[in-house]
């Protein structure tokens, strides 16, 4: 284990790949099915293969051998299809479990031996099954795998997932998920002929996107930077329990599952009962509510300021 002064430490690389787009770590794309995620995945992959900006964003780094781990049915077949010019730089890994240890291990190795520069996971709920993925302590597990080739590979990951419905692109389960990841690309517009995609993070501005996006096609049609406008603030963990012990009735706080389904009628981009309750339980876990049993009524942590 390296300790390093933190006057002497200095970054190694550049932190974005594409500027406001992919970062350099692990970088997460959200939407409903059938929105665009995989085809969004392909024209990034085609722009850092080529260099060829995308959305009118300059490609820092170009690649020349990117992984693809697919968990649908004939993932390789589509990916063949879409973008069959890219092929020979393009490397298929069968999907692997987030469970399965060793088969990661294995990939580590294999990644490494191919000298294999960037790394597409298509998708969480195919990386995750199985895994109570509305409970954080549960995310955390399933993310360790990304974690691993991070840190031992130092390679940029994109990671696809589903939005919850409702949310305007933000991942759903838990937010241990967003929280992970260094750069989002949120897409929303089912059913519409262009899409909106959100880029967001902490290290930079939040900008939104309107593009035309289909498998063949990815244009930009306007964009604007969203801190420069009023929007909704985002509200962390601790200002969520403290929001929820101050408006929520004794009846909503009698216990977990009656205090879920008053989270899910908040606008906090939670749609179901069943992921407000696993809300709740991650505050629980988290040690920002309290309570006696699983059936007793739900109160302030001494540790919540108020």
């Amino acid at each position: 284990m390296a300790v390093t002064r933190a006057s002497e430490w200095a970054e190694s690389e550049e932190e974005w790949i594409v500027e406001g787009l992919i970062c350099d770590s692990l970088t997460l794309i959200s939407g409903l099915p059938k929105t665009g995620k995989s085809a969004l995945a392909l024209h990034v992959i085609r722009s850092l293969i080529t260099g060829e900006p995308i959305l009118q964003k300059e490609v820092k780094k170009t690649f020349n051998r990117i992984g693809w781990m697919g968990f649908d049915l004939k993932w390789q077949r589509e990916v063949s299809e879409r973008a069959p010019d890219l092929l020979e730089n393009i490397f298929y890994i069968d999907p692997v479990h987030y469970q399965n240890n060793e088969g990661w291990n294995q990939v580590i190795q294999e990644m490494a031996k191919l000298q294999l520069e960037f790394l597409v996971i298509d998708h969480l709920y195919g990386l995750g099954s199985g895994a109570e993925l509305d409970r954080q302590h549960a995310a955390q597990t399933v993310l360790a795998p990304i974690q691993q080739i991070v840190q031992q590979l130092k390679i940029p990951i994109l990671l696809i997932t589903q939005a919850a419905k409702m949310s305007n692109g933000r991942a759903a389960h838990s937010v241990a998920f967003e929280g992970f990841a260094r750069w989002m690309l949120r897409i929303s517009g089912q059913g519409k002929l262009t899409r909106k995609i959100e880029a967001i993070g902490n290290n930079s501005a939040t900008e939104e996107l309107k593009v035309r996006l289909n498998p063949k096609e990815l244009e930009i049609l306007g964009s604007s930077n969203t801190d420069r406008k009023p929007r909704k603030r985002e509200i962390n963990m601790p200002e969520r329990a403290r929001y929820i012990l101050q408006n929520a009735t004794l009846y909503d706080l009698s216990d977990a599952t009656k205090l879920g389904k008053w989270v899910a009628k908040q606008d906090w981009g939670i749609a179901k009962d069943s992921s407000g309750r696993a809300f709740v339980n991650n505050l629980l876990d988290a040690g920002l509510l309290s309570r006696e049993s699983s059936n007793s009524p739900i109160t302030r942590r001494p540790n919540l300021a108020a």
